[in-house]
């Protein structure tokens, strides 16, 4: 071992926080997922803060505890590309996973595709 302190890449921090905000998302504490992937608690909350990096192993197993895919959990399946922007993974929360009916998903869909294509607001 070196003895250098890991220093969390901005992407290790956006996934750490990804997973706190989709553990929370579904009423799960750190030991029920820590649990359902077999390790403990303290080791989720060392990837959720980025003081530790995630395996892919770990990633897949950490998405199986929430029934998700990989792609699913970190957004690649939404956007195919992680979102830069610290709010991006608030806003789809806050709004979108509160949404229960495909209409109204749908009607949000539209509606910010209204403002993305609007020349002006």
């Amino acid at each position: 071992m070196s003895g250098r302190k890991f220093k969390p890449s901005e992407y290790d921090i956006w996934l750490g926080q990804t997973i706190a905000i989709t553990r929370q998302r579904f009423g799960m504490s750190q030991k029920d997922v820590a649990k359902k992937v077999g390790i403990t608690f303290q080791q989720i909350q060392k990837y959720e803060t980025a003081d530790n990096r995630l395996s892919v192993g770990v990633l897949k197993k950490i998405a199986d505890a929430f029934e998700m895919g990989i792609g699913e959990l970190t957004g690649d399946g939404i956007t195919g590309k992680y979102p830069h922007d610290k709010y991006v993974l608030q806003l789809i929360n806050l709004i979108y996973s509160r949404i229960k009916t495909p209409q109204k998903r749908k009607m949000l869909l539209l509606l910010a595709q209204s403002i993305a294509n609007a020349d002006t607001l």
